[in-house]
């Protein structure tokens, strides 16, 4: 827990996620959650973007770090990991 009521927690991106801007995800709007940063392969190395754009585009095996509370992570995970069907 970082602070009162706020995690942070890791996910591996949805895969419909891919090749979509954070802002087209629209996961802070839709969640309450906010990406803090992505962990990305480049050039050969893990590398951490923090210093994120909201045209920052998603790529297949990025890790995204996310902010928030305990509802709203559950939410991230119902929207974008285990959606209804």
């Amino acid at each position: 827990m970082l602070a009162e009521g706020l995690n942070v927690f890791r996910l591996e991106l949805p895969e419909h996620l891919q090749g979509k801007s954070l802002i087209e995800s629209e996961i802070r709007e839709r969640t309450g959650c906010s990406v803090i940063a992505i962990q990305r392969e480049v050039d050969g190395k893990d590398t951490h973007l923090v210093h994120l754009e909201p045209t920052e585009v998603l790529s297949a095996d990025d890790e995204l770090v996310l902010i928030g509370t305990i509802e709203s992570e559950e939410t991230f995970l119902k929207t974008y990991v285990n959606p209804p069907m």
